[in-house]
């Protein structure tokens, strides 16, 4: 009997430390619990929006384009931009329109006609080259007794060298389009012709002194009197229009 007593009061006790274990653990996760759900959470009072890549590439571009344009404005304003007065501006727009009013015509003419005499020289198979160019120069020069004389003469008109190859250019152009067009013959009789009737300028010189360089001026004379004529003929055959008036 007292065996069985002391059975009982082992199971008994163990159940009580059970019991006692299991309020010690309800206990330790009652008081965590409260301290878990106070634990305090920060919200900002605004968020900042993320910029994206393509936004800040988008703005790069356009920065560094406002940067391109101001320097190629700088640069070639004068493109746009005459002059200034105080300033403001005088554009190119006002005298272009200025110089179109007074001369506007006799340039596009001169242009028509230039550009009419490149195009019958290509048709007639007429080229002029470099060389031709550099040949017809070193005439000029010595013509006019040297480069110094040329350059001279360029400054007195306001020309420059690419213009003095084009007036040249031209010149060979037209040269070799009445060489090849026209057949000029000049007759003794209308050399001894033109030495009477210009006597004052060959006092004192002998006709056959002065043959060549009169035939010479009288067959330029024609040919220049035949190209004309053909050149007009031609141009009431082209098709010409204009648009400045």
């Amino acid at each position: 009997m007292a065996t069985k007593k002391t059975n009982t009061r082992t199971a008994s006790s163990k159940k009580t430390t059970s019991t006692r274990s299991r309020s010690r653990s309800q206990a330790k996760t009652t008081s965590v619990a409260p301290q878990t759900a106070a634990t305090p959470t920060t919200t900002p009072a605004f968020s900042v929006p993320k910029l994206s890549t393509n936004f800040l590439l988008g703005f790069a571009i356009v920065v560094l384009s406002g940067i391109a344009l101001f320097l190629v404005a700088q640069r070639y304003r004068g493109l746009l931009i005459a002059g200034t007065v105080n300033k403001t501006p005088i554009t190119r727009w006002e005298l272009n329109k200025v110089l179109t009013n007074r001369y506007g015509d006799a340039v596009l003419e001169e242009l028509v006609n230039n550009e009419l005499l490149t195009q019958e020289a290509a048709k007639q198979g007429i080229t002029i080259t470099d060389e031709d160019l550099a040949n017809e120069r070193q005439s000029l020069v010595d013509s006019l007794g040297g480069e110094e004389n040329l350059a001279s003469a360029l400054t007195q008109y306001g020309l420059s060298e690419a213009d003095l190859s084009d007036q040249l250019r031209l010149k060979l152009t037209q040269d070799r389009l009445s060489d090849k067009l026209f057949d000029v013959n000049i007759t003794d009789e209308e050399i001894a012709e033109y030495f009477e009737a210009n006597q004052a300028m060959y006092e004192g010189v002998e006709l056959d002194q002065v043959r060549e360089e009169i035939k010479q001026g009288l067959t330029q004379q024609q040919l220049q009197q035949e190209f004309y004529a053909w050149f007009d003929q031609l141009k009431s055959e082209s098709q010409i229009e204009t648009y400045i008036n």
